[in-house]
């Protein structure tokens, strides 16, 4: 199982090994290629344009999946920082350390950033 992983190529060898077969079997073989084999017609013709220019196109793996959610809510962090500053304290009991504890669990930081953002946008 490993040895066949190491072996099945990935990205632009992959489409270019498509687009190969594609043109081998002619006029209809990107459909054919599409119903028979499973593959992506978008892949096929992105390996088609690879083999018609001789360069590879990037993969942009960076791009895909989930955005951060400091992109959505880039306020965020400030928010919570505004939420927990009150709730936190440094410990009595460890004169020589000035550790800050804070005792507000996830869930009420959570409920207080949710009425506060309704708060917000019932004074706007």
């Amino acid at each position: 199982m490993e040895k066949h992983c190491l072996s099945t190529p990935s990205g632009g060898e992959r489409r270019r090994f498509m687009a190969k077969v594609v043109r081998t079997l002619g006029r209809g073989g990107q459909r054919f290629a599409e119903v028979v084999l499973g593959w992506d017609r978008k892949t096929i013709r992105k390996g088609e344009s690879e083999l018609a220019t001789g360069q590879d196109i990037e993969d942009c793996f960076c791009d895909r999946g989930r955005k951060p959610v400091e992109e959505h809510l880039p306020d965020l962090l400030l928010d919570i920082i505004c939420i927990i500053d009150p709730c936190t304290q440094t410990d009595p009991t460890f004169p020589h350390h000035s550790d800050l504890h804070t005792f507000v669990g996830q869930g009420d930081t959570q409920a207080r950033y949710f009425g506060r953002l309704s708060q917000v946008s019932t004074s706007v």
